[in-house]
């Protein structure tokens, strides 16, 4: 059990490693919908950034720094209603690479 939350770990810096030099000239995430529970209780949503004219999803490096993966979907899972859930992963992303939550801007697409 020890050995497997430290690989989780090691997972997380990795990723965290890779976004930090993907994102250092980002500052705007683009947000897209993939599916809306009937509840509205629980999202699926991808993030994108553009770099060089080239557009990037980066949901396999955020998932496991943010709520996880929607694989049936293809997306970030976002629980939670009465809020904006893109500003929501947007804003958590950027509070867990940059101690800044206000550090990246999101942009729905």
């Amino acid at each position: 059990m020890r050995e497997e939350k430290k690989m989780k770990q090691k997972e997380k810096e990795k990723n965290a490693e890779k976004l930090l030099a993907l994102l250092d000239k980002v500052n705007v995430i683009y947000c897209i919908p993939r599916h809306v529970s009937r509840s509205g209780m629980y999202r699926v949503i991808s993030l994108c950034v553009v770099i060089d004219g080239e557009i990037w999803t980066i949901d396999h490096w955020a998932a496991p720094l943010l709520e996880g993966y929607d694989k049936r979907h293809n997306g970030l899972k976002a629980h939670g209603c009465g809020m904006d859930a893109g500003s929501h992963l947007v804003h958590n992303l950027s509070c867990r690479l940059y101690n800044n939550g206000y550090r990246l801007k999101h942009k729905w697409i």
